[in-house]
């Protein structure tokens, strides 16, 4: 599901609940730039501002959860829940009072960034404030359960790339004093995590900083 606007994003609820069967996402494109998600709030121009959020993506039931990023190409965001301000947010732009919960298959659930190419962010709920901030008045919150079955994160080749289960990031020399609750409950009988062949390159449970 996506949410789109100029300016304002505020009050909004997005649930995706998948009960049986597998949930895949491949963002394999040749051409870089890309964006993927199950739920989607973007906000685009100078003052942007998402705030009022609810975002939910439930896999618990189903059978395995694979997010895989092999794109050929530079510049490419995937996740669960994602909320976005624009490239060209100016820095009074925020985001207030924001859930993202992720819960993973309680059977499998893996994550899997691999690629030769650069810039690349994914996670299973993201924030990309890029020139903007998060408020300290109203927190927001991301929230990743994987409450049984086996967990892998696995990160081969690239450069400046970043891969977490939550994960908020702005660009360089624009962040901002920002609150930020990161919620991570992992009773999975597994969590493995593989970072392999890579420069600058970031791999975490809950990330929290700049982007390339």
């Amino acid at each position: 599901m996506r949410t789109e606007s100029e300016g304002y994003i505020r009050n909004n609820a997005q649930t995706v609940v998948k009960t049986i069967g597998n949930v895949i996402f491949d963002q394999s494109a040749k051409i870089g730039d890309n964006i993927q998600a199950a739920n989607l709030a973007l906000s685009s121009g100078f003052f942007s501002f998402i705030g009022d959020l609810e975002r939910n993506l439930n896999a618990a039931l189903s059978t395995s959860v694979d997010f895989d990023q092999i794109p050929m190409a530079a510049i490419n965001l995937q996740a669960g829940n994602m909320a976005v301000l624009s490239i060209t947010a100016g820095p009074m732009s925020e985001i207030f009072g924001l859930e993202q919960t992720f819960m993973s298959s309680d059977l499998a659930t893996d994550f899997r960034q691999e690629s030769s190419a650069s810039n690349f962010i994914k996670a299973g709920n993201l924030i990309d404030l890029n020139g903007g901030s998060l408020s300290s008045m109203a927190p927001s919150k991301q929230t990743f359960e994987a409450l049984g079955g086996n967990v892998s994160v696995t990160q081969l080749g690239g450069s400046s790339n970043i891969q977490a289960l939550n994960a908020t990031v702005c660009k360089a020399n624009s962040f901002s004093p920002s609150r930020i609750n990161q919620a991570l409950t992992i009773t999975s009988v597994t969590l493995v995590m593989v970072q392999e062949n890579v420069t600058g390159s970031d791999q975490y449970d809950n990330f929290f900083g700049v982007k390339y």
